[in-house]
């Protein structure tokens, strides 16, 4: 008998091995959903089946405890939790049937490929380890810089149809401290947030600042003990959020550093309501908008919870690709699994399409794309 988890931020560690030789999954970043096979692919898997921001699956001395985590204060009166055990032949086939059960009582159905149109164009990223994250050499700003991006491929007959703008752009204190406001750096971006660029776009949000400008005019939930950080639980401000980012372009909005969210503050993970309540606000405001979803940094709580979240289309699947390790893409075939099963798409992270000999002007790191074929045909 064998077993499959995942494990880690990214949900980018897929764990295996004998059983009961299992490791000590933490029920918070590991452990979720656990999988049993054997050598004739008969499988078994084990989740949860709600309250997936406060649930986990712990293992101890070769036993596995399902249940609610101990950071969850108080459970409401009338309180349930069910745990899934589903069995089947064939490892995919049973995983796409546990999917559809988590599927079925999110009321969410499987995303369409081409009528997301994130999913369905080609796009330029400028998250970590893009060409152009924070810095634009050759041209004063990223608003050049950008401009020329667009114009060198229209030149080249390249159909680039949108552009991911990431961390670098936005006031903030920080990923982890938190975005202040959506109002560009004025070193970055002159023209301001407007549709200077005139193409579609994927914008983006890392944690929440609890100094933001916005906490004073809607509701949130606040965690100061080591971040200075919030979550909003006011169905007005994703609403608004959205409308704004549709005005100049939005087609997709992505969320981040939500393991981090889970992990490293009490915000999602105190009680048994906030953090369902903070995305489903999310949701409702990209159905209102017509915008989809990515998420990112998640850990597996996050993937199957996203069964309740119409507009969640993709996740990212493998770390940031600062070329590092060219082995990092390997986790997309068993995290593809995953995210497949749950339905929702799996996303490699921005890839160098440059020749290996091209080096990127001040660049600290590795300066090219080992792995240019699999990671482009990915």
């Amino acid at each position: 008998l064998r077993f499959l988890s995942w494990a880690g931020c990214q949900v980018q560690s897929p764990v295996n091995g004998e059983w009961p030789s299992l490791p000590p999954f933490d029920g918070v970043s590991s452990g979720v959903p656990l999988v049993l096979h054997d050598s004739g692919a008969r499988a078994v898997v084990i989740s949860p089946m709600g309250n997936y921001f406060v649930s986990g699956q712990k293992t101890s001395q070769g036993t596995i405890q399902c249940g609610i985590r101990g950071t969850v204060a108080d459970l409401p009166a009338g309180f349930t939790h069910e745990t899934a055990i589903l069995g089947g032949q064939g490892i995919n086939a049973t995983m796409f049937a546990w999917g559809e059960l988590l599927l079925g009582i999110g009321g969410k159905s499987r995303p369409e490929l081409y009528s997301d149109y994130v999913l369905g164009h080609l796009g330029y990223w400028t998250d970590n380890g893009a060409y152009y994250y924070n810095i634009n050499p050759n041209f004063s700003t990223a608003e050049d810089a950008l401009k020329a991006v667009k114009e060198d491929f229209a030149n080249r007959d390249i159909p680039v149809r949108y552009y991911q703008w990431d961390d670098w752009w936005m006031e903030s204190d920080g990923d982890k401290g938190g975005m202040r406001s959506w109002v560009p750096w004025q070193r970055k971006f002159p023209s301001g947030f407007t549709d200077w660029l005139k193409e579609p776009l994927s914008l983006y949000a890392p944690m929440y600042s609890s100094k933001s400008d916005w906490v004073s005019t809607y509701r949130w939930k606040v965690d100061d003990t080591k971040y200075n950080t919030a979550i909003p639980l006011d169905s007005r401000f994703y609403v608004d959020m959205f409308k704004n980012g549709t005005a100049i372009g939005m087609k997709m909005f992505e969320q981040d550093f939500m393991c981090s969210i889970d992990g490293e503050t009490l915000l999602t993970n105190s009680d048994v309501t906030s953090g369902a309540q903070w995305v489903a606000h999310m949701d409702a405001a990209a159905q209102a908008t017509g915008t989809t979803l990515q998420w990112c940094m998640m850990n597996a709580a996050h993937a199957l919870h996203s069964t309740m979240v119409k507009t969640m289309t993709n996740g990212r699947a493998t770390e940031d690709n600062g070329r590092s390790n060219p082995k990092n893409i390997e986790p997309m075939g068993q995290t593809g699994l995953l995210y497949f099963s749950l339905g929702f798409f799996p996303s490699r992270d921005n890839v160098w399409t440059t020749a290996p000999d091209v080096e990127q002007p001040h660049c600290s790191g590795y300066c090219f794309e080992p792995n240019a074929a699999a990671d482009n045909a990915a």
